[in-house]
């Protein structure tokens, strides 16, 4: 699906501004991107990537403090995968 001319413009052109809002050469829908794949031809480094994730995401939450500016303009947008809108904030050491 990832390097299909049917839903890419340049399928084998690596261009990560095609996943920009509104880009012209992103995909047909948000459908059409899939992070690690699905069975039976799932990426086999989908655990490790998972894994590897996380322990950022628990490095970042206990050695940090991320403030947030204002948390009434934060909005979600659905795209290839949930991704925050109008979220401004600084990371601070603990």
């Amino acid at each position: 699906m990832h390097r299909d001319e049917r839903v890419w413009k340049q399928p084998d052109v690596f261009d990560p501004d095609r996943f920009l809002a509104g880009a012209a050469h992103g995909p047909k829908d948000r459908t059409c991107y899939v992070p690690f794949g699905w069975a039976p031809k799932k990426c086999i480094g989908a655990n490790l990537g998972t894994f590897q994730l996380m322990a950022l995401c628990h490095l970042l939450c206990t050695r940090y403090r991320l403030r947030v500016d204002s948390t009434d303009e934060i909005t979600m947008a659905l795209r290839f995968a949930p991704v925050p809108e109008h979220f401004l904030g600084r990371l601070a050491l603990r």
